[in-house]
């Protein structure tokens, strides 16, 4: 009797085990391929999030979000606030970036970067509000031919931009200053 006892008793154990394995197993399983998800989905990229327009905090989020380095002018007058206003982004249909500037002493928006990952070849870039042309040349950036307009709203405001392709990228670069300092 006490034979038959003893494999009873491993029975009930080795049943127990079983029983507690099957119940511990599958949440523990589950909960890893949640963690799994999770840990996959942070690192896909922004190209797989809902696409349009987006702001950003930083220059290096946006850079970070859409894939690509953000140019920026090379010289950066005082009279300008760093870091920028606003910052918005998108990746669809083209990844392109608008960089906006405030002048420090008046707050006022006064110098707008636009840049687009695309291979078109003829385009012209928009402005913040409706504009007269008033004069229209050429200039050379970086061995490119660029345009510089100036534009004049109806408040009397006036507007230079230069705009040019640059290594897959099509730039413009807009102020509400002279001309030399687009140059």
């Amino acid at each position: 009797m006490g034979t038959t006892r003893k494999s009873a008793t491993r029975r009930t154990l080795g049943q127990t085990l079983l029983e507690g394995v099957k119940v511990v197993v599958p949440p523990v399983l589950l909960l890893g391929s949640i963690a799994l998800a999770l840990a996959l989905l942070n690192l896909a990229p922004s190209r797989f999030q809902a696409e349009g327009p987006k702001q950003y905090a930083t220059i290096e989020d946006a850079e970070l979000a859409l894939g690509t380095q953000l140019l920026l002018p090379g010289y950066f007058p005082d009279y300008l606030v760093w870091p920028p206003a606003r910052i918005e982004g998108q990746r669809q249909p083209t990844v392109q970036a608008d960089v906006t500037f405030l002048d420090r002493a008046s707050r006022q928006q006064a110098l707008w970067v636009h840049q687009e990952l695309s291979e078109r070849q003829e385009w012209t870039p928009s402005l913040p509000r409706p504009v007269t042309v008033v004069e229209r040349s050429s200039q050379h950036v970086n061995g490119a031919t660029a345009w510089l307009v100036t534009y004049r709203d109806a408040q009397g405001v006036t507007y230079r931009q230069l705009y040019w392709r640059q290594d897959g990228r099509l730039l413009s670069v807009t102020a509400i200053y002279a001309q030399e300092e687009l140059e």
